[in-house]
This record gives C-alpha cells, structure tokens and sequence, in this order.
C-alpha cells in the first residue's frame, strides 16, 4: 500500500500575526461552538485515525535484518525476523 506523502500544513496569511482566529457562538442549550475565521493562505491536511492506522500497518508489516555470528567480523549468517 502507498502511503500519502504530499500533506500540508496550514499557512496563515501574515495578516492574522500568527494566530488563529474563531468566533464564538452561543448554541441554544447552553454550550457554545467554535467557528473558524482565520485567514488561510494554504489550508493544511487533516491527519486522520484512517491515515495512522494504515502508517500503523506499514510498520508493523516491516521485517529486519539481524546479523549473528559468532565472531564480529563474520556476518554470513543472516536472519530476517518479523519486526
């Protein structure tokens, strides 16, 4: 499985000095919500359980070389180990 390699990260514009701004909303039962205003010059990726669980998998399907041997410098014994 190919994983996604392009994400992006949120870019401000240089006039919201770098920081995020939100207007509060008051909700009929008593909570209040949050609504994004801010100003993007590149609006960012969302990072999701999906993506980690499939960046997850990856790894853990990764296998290693170990090296044995009984002198430092013999490595003709190879082992590949589930990771």
């Amino acid at each position: 499985m190919a994983l996604k390699v392009d994400y992006k990260n949120d870019i401000l514009a240089s006039s919201m000095d770098g920081k995020r701004q939100y207007n509060m909303i008051n909700n009929q039962n008593g909570t209040v919500s949050f609504e994004d205003v801010t100003v993007y010059d590149q609006t960012g990726d969302t990072l999701s359980a999906g993506d980690m669980n499939n960046t997850n998998a990856e790894i853990n399907g990764l296998t290693r070389v170990v090296i044995s041997s009984t002198t430092p410098s013999d490595t003709s014994v190879v082992w590949i180990m589930p990771y």
